[in-house]
């Protein structure tokens, strides 16, 4: 299989992505907040990318939705949740409809909305996830939702996990270059967290008190919960 890895969603555009799975990547904390809530009952989550529109969409689908984000990595004023996927716990979200304002990933998930499939990855659902597309003949995008427009080392470690799940799983991958770097930065940051403790995104986040946060997200291969994007909306795959 080839695996081609963008590592900002703004270096992808329909021509690049034609016929490819695409996996949208925010492991801080977009896509590891989407997998949380879907895994806990919600009935689908609705990315947006204006916070005008998140209101608009409550406003018109009435009782029953939820409106969650962050703008700079804090909670919006009165938005029911933030970003955290602490927060997206069954007591709050199962059977609710969540309207999803982030800076950074929900921007990707539209950017590439013309593409179909779209799947939300996560360190969380790595091993599910590449159990599924090591089933595809088709090429794999691994689209990296980066931070204000610039790339981001946390999700070009998981585009190498993602990579280094496929062989694992004794999937014959032909890698493009951005690939072989996130895989060996994966392996290499894997064992040395004090690099992603660097990372800027990270930094910023663990100034902020989301120091329960970095440890959920970086955790590996505990759900089974494959998130599916179609129709402007994310609902289980699987």
């Amino acid at each position: 299989m080839r695996i081609d890895v963008f590592a900002n969603y703004a270096d992808a555009n329909d021509r690049k992505l034609r016929d490819h799975v695409v996996v949208v990547l925010d492991i801080l904390r977009a896509s590891t907040s989407i997998l949380e809530a879907i895994e806990m009952g919600a009935d689908c989550v609705i990315p947006v990318t204006t916070l005008e529109e998140a209101v608009a969409l409550r406003r018109a689908r009435g009782g029953g939705t939820l409106l969650a984000g962050e703008r700079e990595g804090k909670p919006i004023d009165g938005f029911d949740l933030g970003n955290s996927p602490i927060e997206f716990t069954a007591a709050r979200v199962q059977d609710k409809t969540v309207v999803m304002a982030t800076t950074n990933g929900t921007q990707a998930i539209k950017h590439v909305e013309n593409c179909d499939p779209i799947l939300i990855g996560a360190l969380r659902n790595r091993r599910a996830l590449c159990e599924l597309l090591k089933q595809t003949d088709r090429p794999i995008a691994l689209l990296c939702a980066g931070t204000d427009g610039d790339y981001s080392a946390d999700d070009i470690y998981g585009a190498g996990a993602l990579i280094n799940g496929l062989r694992t799983l004794r999937a014959r991958c032909e890698i493009d270059d951005m690939g072989l770097v996130a895989e060996q930065f994966y392996l290499v940051a894997r064992e040395d967290r004090e690099l992603l403790a660097k990372c800027r995104h990270y930094r910023r986040l663990a100034a902020l008190g989301f120091q329960d946060d970095l440890e959920f997200c970086f955790e590996e291969d505990v759900s089974e919960v494959i998130p599916h994007y179609a129709s402007h909306q994310i609902t289980r795959l699987r």
